[in-house]
């Protein structure tokens, strides 16, 4: 993002180019001028005010971001959960968690998605025909906990009060290990070891056969067990390689403030929004204003901006001398002259007979640059007589002019402003006389003569000579 400059600059710009060049006025185009500044105006004026509402809503948004940054510990402050925050600043876990840390497991990013994924665990154990958890504040928060320091220890915490599945993985998903994973293997083990049994239940079914109680099944087990009323979950993928660590703890110990699913998903999103409403306003304040002052500064470069500029050449061709030329150039830009103390001028191809380029660049507090192009033609000889010995005719002389010629343009028309004047081209620069035939008799004509250089495919021609007139035969 551009430094955000002081709003007079632009201004002192202007009034700079309003003043005068040694002692000229600047003005050539005063509508042209005033239109440009005018827009500078509005622009300044709305950058103004994206400004003013970018302070207004600083206070709001600096509280509510300190709230969204410290995740976890804002929502339980906000629902006076005493016992869920005391939990976080354990001795054994606080210095795990990190606040601030968009991949922290207390973020609100990540405390969102454990809820979503509680909401999955409740339909999963639907599917099988046992009741919903539900989720605490003192449930969540030691799966937060606990997830930040299986994250860093890279095992599971001790905690024998409560069942809990780990899952370190790249799955956005860890009920794809825990249940679906488990379950296959749980009623793989059944059919292996108890083809006859008739009960289905998994509760069932491990309470009177621990041997199906495995490292591979026990996730699952935990997650459908029907014994358990409540649950907390986390998520923390603060690990650089993409690896996710899951923390889901259960218990059947009644717990306060417990909720369903969607109550606590209700609870949290109640908190959550008001503080991202206010936080998203903000930033799009930030972008507006950040757009008006590039709307601003833009139309403020673009008057001190030479590529925008009109440049004109005193002279659009000058006469070829074998030293180098120097061709005068005005500069306007939105109808005022800049002075020349303003731009630096760099001149090419500016000795032979050709194109040359002139480049105008932009100093001091002018910038950009542009070009501009004018002739350098050879030099121009005249007419030593024009007459017309016989009928239709007339025989043109001239002086030879054979330094850095080609050879010689010869002009005529009955027009003495020569409208429609035809030409006849000479390529030999010895030539000095020529018959112009199938003229109209009685007329007359005016004639006259340059000289021309080719370079390339272009052909480079001089000044016309005077033009001598000639009555027809």
């Amino acid at each position: 993002m551009k430094k955000l400059l002081a709003l007079t600059v632009s201004m002192s710009i202007l009034t700079s180019m309003a003043t005068s060049v040694h002692g000229k006025v600047l003005i050539e185009n005063k509508a042209e001028y005033d239109q440009a500044s005018t827009n500078v105006e509005t622009l300044k004026t709305a950058y103004q005010e994206k400004v003013a509402k970018v302070s207004e809503l600083q206070k709001d948004y600096d509280a509510a971001n300190k709230k969204y940054q410290s995740g976890a510990y804002g929502f339980f402050k906000a629902m006076k959960s005493t016992s869920a925050t005391k939990i976080l600043n354990s001795k054994t876990y606080k210095n795990y968690i990190k606040q601030g840390d968009e991949a922290d497991a207390i973020s609100i990013t990540n405390m969102r998605s454990a809820i979503a994924l509680l909401k999955e665990c409740n339909t999963l154990r639907k599917n099988q025909g046992f009741k919903a958890l539900k989720i605490s504040d003192d449930l969540m928060a030691k799966s937060l906990a606990y997830a930040d320091y299986s994250d860093a220890n890279s095992q599971r915490p001790s905690d024998s009060t409560l069942n809990v599945n780990i899952e370190f993985s790249s799955n956005e998903d860890p009920y794809t290990q825990w249940y679906t994973n488990g379950k296959a293997k749980f009623d793989a083990l059944v059919k292996k070891k108890y083809p006859k049994l008739k009960s289905q239940d998994p509760n069932v079914l491990s309470a009177l056969h621990s041997n199906l109680i495995t490292s591979d099944t026990v996730y699952y087990l935990n997650t459908v067990d029907s014994s358990v009323k409540y649950t907390g979950l986390a998520k923390t993928n603060r690990d650089t390689k993409g690896w996710h660590t899951y923390i889901q703890v259960f218990t059947a110990k009644k717990q306060t403030n417990s909720f369903t699913a969607t109550q606590y998903s209700d609870r949290f999103e109640n908190y959550v929004k008001p503080l991202e409403d206010t936080i998203n306003a903000y930033n799009t304040a930030v972008k507006e204003r950040d757009d008006a002052f590039d709307a601003y500064n833009n139309a403020e470069d673009q008057m001190t901006d030479l590529s925008k500029a009109k440049i004109a050449v005193a002279k659009d061709h000058m006469t070829y001398t074998g030293k180098t030329l120097h061709n005068k150039v005005t500069v306007t830009l939105y109808g005022k002259l800049v002075d020349p103390a303003n731009y630096e001028i760099t001149e090419k191809d500016n000795k032979k007979i050709g194109t040359s380029t002139i480049t105008v660049k932009g100093i001091n507090e002018y910038n950009g640059e542009k070009k501009i192009t004018y002739q350098i033609v050879p030099k121009k000889t005249s007419l030593v007589s024009v007459k017309s010995l016989s009928k239709k005719q007339a025989t043109v002389s001239w002086k030879a002019q054979k330094k850095q010629t080609t050879g010689y343009m010869i002009q005529y028309s009955t027009n003495k402003s020569m409208k429609k004047a035809k030409t006849k081209k000479v390529t030999s620069n010895k030539t000095t006389l020529v018959t112009l035939k199938k003229l109209k008799s009685k007329k007359t004509y005016y004639i006259k003569v340059a000289t021309y250089k080719k370079v390339g495919k272009k052909n480079y021609i001089s000044n016309y000579s005077k033009a001598k007139k000639v009555k027809v035969k």
